[in-house]
């Protein structure tokens, strides 16, 4: 099974290529069509030249439509054991380059600028060659990792013996790892921050490989993913000027919350995988509230970026759906473990007073700040239970919404084991919602119509562990 997964994911690659390099074709014709269209005074040869250019906008958008229906293709990334036990996880795929001739420039300016043998230094620029033709297509591996960071080192030293203040006639060609629209640029730097980026796609990839079903698994994703997200911001921080729109400020930001929302979801797994029953009390239960608080709050924050104006056409429309519904299903949990805190708790019989005041302090403060100044602290077992059905009956809302994403989008809708975790979640919260009807020790109260009416959970402060990148600060 992991040869064959191994086979679709190249078969996918191949297809981006092919996808990419008749993109730039389309783009060619289309400018070539623009341009013949503004300088023909000509009404036959105008009219001719029109239907030309809506012909070839039509096969681009086509091609852009092709390419984002394969970036939608989330599954293939993933473990194979993790498609019957877990959700899957969002990744890219690698940003793709045209074949370079360096050797002939470098040695061009070995014999001009250094005045110096070419065939002295043969080995050295052949190294060169070989390390960026193997950096075009990396394994997804550490080693590959390891390769892209020798190459982006590598790239360091050749600016500046070579090219910093010297003109070159060298253009690197990079397609855009969503949309394929390919960006030409004779920088190095533009040469350096396209393998960063690509060192980011490879830490998500194998980040979504790992098997987290098992605890060495979930910290080997949660590990990758936090080296995705510190990836995409330390290019954020240092890469200018981006000419492509996937190494855009803004979509930069989205990828690395993004990363983060789903390392730190991958935490909240491994969490489950010890406390599947609320075996710990209160405390374990208004942490599992406050965790997934904390997953939902990045899913929302990187939808938010997916759903920006400039941007929603740009990005694979199941990311952003599946990135809604994940928002929708943590926020859900959230208020799950909330109403568990509340309900499972709330029988008073050997406690002192003043262990049922530090509870319920402890129930109040797990709100968000601006929620608990204008909610009054809990002061009764009645005002407790109260919470506790809100809480819950926010939960079943938000689970149907998170699913009636997945029954509306084409790709998620297909995703089985997606699909039933969502139910399986949304069950628990059902069961437990029969379980109070059916005591008659329980008042319920009057059901709210809106999930705005629930107080908004505060999530646990995030700390950003991000794995060090071994790229240096010099390099860039």
């Amino acid at each position: 099974m992991a040869d064959t997964t191994a086979t679709l994911r190249t078969k996918i690659q191949t297809r981006r290529s092919t996808l990419n390099n008749q993109i730039s074709k389309e783009m060619r014709m289309v400018e070539g069509a623009e341009n013949l269209l503004k300088a023909s005074t000509n009404r036959k040869t105008r009219e001719t030249v029109a239907l030309e250019l809506t012909f070839h906008e039509s096969n681009l958008e086509r091609l852009q439509s092709q390419l984002a229906q394969l970036n939608s293709a989330v599954t293939i990334y993933q473990n194979d054991g993790n498609k019957e036990t877990r959700v899957p996880m969002i990744c890219l795929g690698l940003k793709e380059t045209d074949a370079v001739d360096l050797a002939k420039p470098l040695e061009r300016f070995i014999a001009t600028h250094y005045y110096g043998n070419p065939d002295d230094y043969e080995n050295q620029v052949m190294d060169l060659v070989t390390l960026r033709m193997a950096a075009r297509n990396p394994q997804r591996s550490k080693d590959g990792l390891d390769l892209l960071e020798s190459y982006v080192r590598q790239l360091y030293w050749v600016e500046r013996r070579f090219f910093r203040n010297q003109k070159h006639n060298i253009i690197f060609q990079w397609y855009d790892s969503v949309q394929g629209m390919p960006t030409a640029q004779q920088s190095i730097t533009f040469e350096k921050a396209s393998v960063v980026f690509n060192i980011g796609v490879l830490h998500s990839q194998l980040a979504s490989r790992q098997d987290r079903s098992t605890a060495g698994g979930v910290d080997c994703a949660i590990e990758e993913f936090e080296a995705a997200s510190g990836t995409f911001i330390h290019l954020n921080e240092k890469f200018y000027n981006a000419p492509s729109p996937d190494m855009s400020p803004h979509v930069l930001q989205m990828l690395s919350t993004l990363m983060l929302a789903q390392a730190q979801e991958c935490m909240f797994e491994k969490r489950s995988l010890d406390a599947e029953v609320l075996e710990g009390g209160v405390e374990l239960a208004i942490e599992l509230a406050q965790d997934t608080a904390l997953v939902a709050s990045l899913y929302e924050k990187a939808f938010d970026f997916m759903d920006d104006a400039h941007f929603r056409g740009y990005i694979p429309k199941s990311w952003a759906n599946l990135s809604r519904a994940k928002d929708f299903h943590f926020r859900a949990l959230s208020h799950y473990y909330a109403a568990a805190a509340h309900l499972d708790f709330a029988d008073e019989t050997g406690l002192a007073d003043v262990d049922i005041a530090d509870m319920r302090d402890q129930l109040h403060n797990m709100l968000e700040t601006s929620v608990r100044s204008q909610m009054r602290p809990i002061l009764s077992l009645q005002e407790q239970v109260e919470r506790g059905v809100v809480h819950l009956q926010v939960s079943m809302m938000l689970h149907r919404d998170g699913q009636r994403i997945l029954r509306n989008d084409p790709e998620l809708k297909k995703l089985e084991t997606l699909v039933q975790v969502f139910a399986q979640d949304e069950q628990m919260a059902v069961a437990k919602d029969v379980e109070l009807r059916e005591d008659p020790s329980i008042e319920i109260p009057q059901p709210i119509t809106a999930v705005s009416e629930a107080p908004r959970i505060h999530g646990e402060t995030l700390s950003q562990s991000f794995l060090e990148l071994h790229i240096t600060e010099s390099s860039w």
